[in-house]
């Protein structure tokens, strides 16, 4: 609707419509002003209109919108699975001779000695033993697993984003009209 300026003796415009013909506005400044009737309103200046934002919301951009969403979605739990894959425990070997030295303050003799039966009397027949994460091979199988996912995901997320990319710059389809009839061409 068009807005026209009312001018008030402080200096202050104040927009004013069609509907408030005759009517009576209060200016920042706290005085009354009369708003003139319909016939002389026409004759004061015009408001400028707002110009709206190029930038509103249409259905590219909510297609746009969602395929980012959407894309960030897989890169999102791939980055969730990266972070709590699990590992497998590195070997100190002197932690675990601290341990075994507390735990040999601790245990009773006859304790001692299931010990030396069932794991330090075989050592001595075959020999040593790597000490290894007897864990290690299916945490590497769930590694391999979860980075085989993580692939999948974030190349879904590439792809997505590629779609977005593209839709945010297709070029948009030109509308004419030709003998009343709108037909739509691309650029």
């Amino acid at each position: 609707m068009t807005k026209y300026l009312l001018t008030c003796g402080c200096g202050a415009t104040l927009p004013v419509d069609v509907g408030q013909a005759g009517e009576r506005v209060t200016c920042r400044c706290g005085a009354t002003l009369e708003v003139p009737p319909l016939r002389k309103l026409r004759h004061l200046p015009v408001a400028p209109v707002p110009v709206e934002a190029s930038a509103s919301w249409n259905a590219r951009r909510g297609i746009v919108a969602a395929l980012i969403i959407l894309a960030a979605i897989p890169a999102l739990i791939a980055l969730w699975s990266r972070l709590t894959e699990p590992k497998v425990a590195t070997f100190e070997p002197a932690a675990y001779t601290r341990n075994v030295e507390e735990r040999l303050k601790t245990i009773s003799p006859l304790h001692a000695w299931q010990l030396w039966v069932q794991h330090y009397r075989p050592m001595g027949d075959r020999g040593f033993f790597e000490l290894v994460d007897h864990r290690a091979a299916a945490i590497a199988q769930e590694v391999s697993k979860r980075r085989f996912l993580q692939g999948t995901l974030l190349a879904t997320a590439v792809v997505l984003g590629a779609v977005a990319a593209v839709a945010a710059i297709w070029p948009r389809a030109k509308s004419k009209r030709q003998g009343g009839k709108e037909t739509r061409k691309s650029r």
